[in-house]
């Protein structure tokens, strides 16, 4: 799996990528982001996403400069998980580029275009975006719709529509990535919207309560439990499995619930506060989420036990190797 970890630095900290294995070996770094002056803008620091075949790994990283034309341009590098050289995406990019997500043949990145300022200076004098698209080489450039302000979260699996959050009633949204046009899925009133992987039911919380749906917001079932408040909902890669974060009373818990039962399974449960990405393992067997100020853990979704992960505390998980 793939984390992103800090450390500090004279003024500030420099974020990393780096990939351990499930049982806690073969941790190593994959690649460094700029020195972070702790007094700067925010920035995205640096971010990473799988290939479709899992033998590559895509890092983002955004400049840090005294140049505000040029602070925060995003460079894309190809990394052979094999230790292999990386290769850098020979694409045009400004700093008002981000939110890069690759289809899942790996051969498309969507992402957004601020139009008003760059992401990392933002001022939100104008928060309308572009959304873009391009190969998977750089090439081909060019913006599928204007004027939007949603951000993209993932592709559904079959790589025909992109899932979206709406920044202003924090819904989900399902976007055509040929036209950009959009719709709203699941209740008005849901929050932590999680859309399944083939895009046709919705995750959420609502009265603190864990809950699934059609995406279109019928056929609500209720998953929650008994003086409990959840958080995150994460799904398994099928869309037959959510993970989600519980707490009851000052007790932290990850549990897994196989749909559509509400019976759940505890495969965490502590005092620590839980970092709110969870991911799943692709076989199902497995998840994977962070402590702050802790080890990464990884957990068998049968609620047999949990590893902690040497050498990862306060790292990030991103995503699992395919």
């Amino acid at each position: 799996m793939s984390y992103r970890a800090s450390v500090n630095v004279t003024g500030g900290f420099k974020p990393s990528i780096w990939v351990v294995k499930a049982d806690g070996t073969g941790r190593h770094k994959i690649a460094d982001g700029f020195n972070e002056p702790m007094a700067s803008p925010p920035t995205h620091q640096i971010d990473a996403a799988w290939s479709h075949d899992g033998s590559v790994l895509h890092v983002i990283t955004y400049s840090v400069s005294s140049n505000v034309s040029t602070y925060c341009t995003p460079q894309i590098k190809n990394y052979p998980i094999d230790g292999g050289a990386a290769h850098t995406v020979a694409a045009t990019l400004t700093n008002h580029d981000d939110n890069f997500m690759w289809s899942p043949d790996g051969t498309k990145i969507v992402f957004r275009h601020w139009n008003g300022q760059p992401n990392c200076v933002q001022d939100l004098v104008d928060p309308s975006t572009d959304l873009m698209v391009m190969n998977a080489d750089g090439s081909g450039r060019h913006t599928i719709i204007s004027g939007v302000t949603y951000w993209i979260t993932a592709w559904t699996a079959d790589g025909t529509g992109l899932i979206a959050v709406d920044p202003d009633t924090g819904r989900a949204m399902s976007v055509n990535p040929t036209n950009g046009d959009s719709i709203f899925i699941g209740p008005l009133a849901a929050s932590y919207p999680a859309v399944s992987p083939d895009g046709t039911g919705v995750a959420y919380v609502a009265s603190d309560r864990l809950h699934v749906a059609n995406a279109n917001g019928t056929g609500a079932i209720d998953l929650g439990a008994s003086s409990a408040i959840d958080f995150e909902p994460a799904w398994s890669g099928d869309g037959t499995w959510i993970a989600v974060e519980r707490t009851v009373g000052t007790t932290n818990k990850v549990v897994v619930l196989h749909l559509p039962s509400p019976t759940a399974t505890t495969v965490y449960s502590g005092t620590a506060t839980i970092n709110p990405t969870i991911i799943w393992s692709p076989d199902k067997a497995k998840v994977a989420f962070a402590l702050m100020g802790n080890t990464i853990r990884v957990s068998k979704a049968n609620g047999s036990g949990t590893l902690s992960l040497a050498g990862t505390t306060g790292g990030v998980v991103i995503s699992w190797q395919p």
